[in-house]
């Protein structure tokens, strides 16, 4: 709904826009002209003027500069000369603030700041003091297409442990050409029975694309709904940035699956490392909103390890 209302914000700017570019035309937007529309609109409106002056001037400065000069040439013939500054400084202000508000509304699709050149591929030339937001850029002269050619995920990872389930993430340390790209990759393996703890991203969010087997993937937002899917071959899911979502392997052989995250550094905040499940009664909460079991068939499970949680689930 807030989006809803956003877009519906700039589409009556727009409308506004268009409408004094209609009115440019009738009247040829001539000095005299130009200052004949605001006399007549002033002695209209009365003390209600200023405010709709300020308001069009601070339009005219965030979307048409060029027309920002006349409603300044303008002011003084107006208002006056200290009503017109006050207009004048009040319209800016406006306008900053106006500008700034859409450009970070145009940009909450991305996760990282856009690059500034064609390519930087990670540099290992670095002294180890050298602390920065990001990695440095490889010598232009030494760039190769290898630096944008990875080998890592092209076979399984080690599920021989508890999870029964690998995780291997490629950022822009491990991968060259992903350096200020905004985009990172990983390959995710489950065994029979396997899992991928719950867990979140706090700067991407995550294109989950199933390769082989069959899945049960979701996420649980901030209102503690549950969004969940059984997952198939070539089907595809999307984790939105900083919720926390899980993984399972639902099938009878093993589960692979590459994400893309449009960061190239989305980090990774694990539950069990963020918290101690020592109650078993936390653990029984989570695992009802993650298999979807009602409390009364928790209440009969013996066995409060994510393994047996999943076995029981099966049986």
């Amino acid at each position: 709904m807030g989006k809803l209302v956003q877009l519906s914000t700039v589409a009556v700017l727009v409308a506004i826009i268009a409408i004094l570019g209609v009115r440019s035309k009738q009247y040829g937007w001539e000095k005299d002209e130009v200052v004949k529309i605001f006399l007549d609109l002033k002695e209209r409106l009365g003390f209600w003027a200023i405010p709709l002056y300020v308001s069009i001037h601070t339009l005219s400065l965030s979307f048409c500069l060029p027309f920002a000069v006349f409603f300044e040439g303008g002011a003084s013939l107006l208002f006056g000369f200290l009503p017109a500054v006050f207009c004048v400084f009040v319209a800016k202000v406006l306008a900053a603030s106006l500008s700034f508000w859409i450009g970070s509304y145009i940009r909450t699709c991305f996760a990282d700041n856009a690059p500034l050149q064609d390519i930087c591929p990670t540099t290992t030339q670095i002294e180890k003091n050298i602390f920065i937001n990001g990695f440095l850029c490889k010598n232009p002269n030494n760039v190769t297409a290898s630096d944008f050619k990875t080998s890592r995920l092209n076979h399984s990872g080690d599920t021989d442990n508890f999870l029964r389930s690998s995780v291997d993430f490629v950022t822009a340390a491990e991968f060259p050409g992903l350096n200020t790209m905004g985009l990172s990759v990983a390959r995710t393996d489950m065994a029979v029975d396997g899992m991928v703890q719950p867990h979140y991203h706090p700067r991407a969010s995550e294109m989950f694309y199933v390769s082989r087997g069959v899945i049960i993937a979701g996420f649980i937002d901030t209102r503690g709904r549950l969004f969940q899917q059984h997952l198939k071959e070539g089907d595809v899911f999307v984790f939105p940035r900083g919720l926390l979502h899980f993984c399972l392997n639902a099938g009878f052989d093993l589960a692979t699956a590459f994400s893309v995250l449009n960061s190239q550094n989305p980090g990774v905040m694990r539950l069990a490392d963020a918290m101690f499940l020592t109650d078993s009664d936390v653990l029984q909460k989570l695992m009802k909103k993650m298999i979807g079991l009602s409390a009364m068939e928790l209440g009969h499970m013996k066995n409060t390890t994510l393994m047996g949680l999943e076995e029981n689930v099966s049986s």
